[in-house]
């Protein structure tokens, strides 16, 4: 239904322009002009429902990040993963995040745990984790692993170190020390 049906012309105002991708804002004009088109042809209104159903399609794929921020042609999940890794000490908000990943912050919170098991901020905690893992095993001194894994301090990493692990960083350290890291569990 169009909007004009349900509303007057002064009473929906948008900002200019709704629609910022030029090729989207094509297709949404064609899908609009031919609601508005009579049904006189045969098949005309087969060609506009499925008109509509495409221009949803394509708005679906962009919203859930098939094609991902900043037009790099990356995925979100990449983009927010890999900008969580890139900032691990630090306290990243989730305005900053939804920057980012070009999507509102609700749908970003949503959209974490769809895609990693896991709210933003425990993604980031892991991902810091993760981190800390990985340069204990490299001989890297707990003082420091926390500094560079945005711990407060060295108690505050081994709190919730073994919290996650049910092991201290330095028993973990003592126990692997020297063999191969594996990588990132958070993929």
């Amino acid at each position: 239904m169009p909007i004009a049906e349900v509303a007057v012309p002064q009473g929906v105002r948008y900002g200019d322009p709704v629609i910022r991708d030029s090729g989207l804002a094509g297709r949404f004009r064609s899908v609009h002009g031919s609601l508005y088109q009579p049904s006189e042809q045969p098949g005309s209104a087969l060609g506009r429902e499925t008109g509509v159903l495409e221009f949803i399609s394509v708005l679906a794929r962009r919203s859930y990040g098939a094609e991902g921020g900043k037009g790099t042609g990356r995925r979100v999940p990449e983009i927010v993963r890999e900008y969580l890794r890139a900032n691990l000490a630090r306290n990243v908000t989730l305005d900053e995040l939804s920057a980012v990943a070009e999507l509102s912050k609700y749908r970003l919170a949503r959209a974490c745990t769809a895609w990693f098991g896991l709210p933003p901020h425990k993604l980031h905690l892991r991902l810091r984790l993760d981190r800390a893992r990985e340069l204990l095993r490299r001989g890297t001194g707990i003082a420091e692993v926390a500094y560079e894994t945005g711990f407060h301090d060295q108690s505050h990493l081994t709190r919730v170190f073994a919290g996650a692990y049910g092991v201290t960083p330095a028993r973990y350290q003592s126990t692997y020390r020297g063999t191969e890291w594996a990588g990132l569990a958070v993929r």
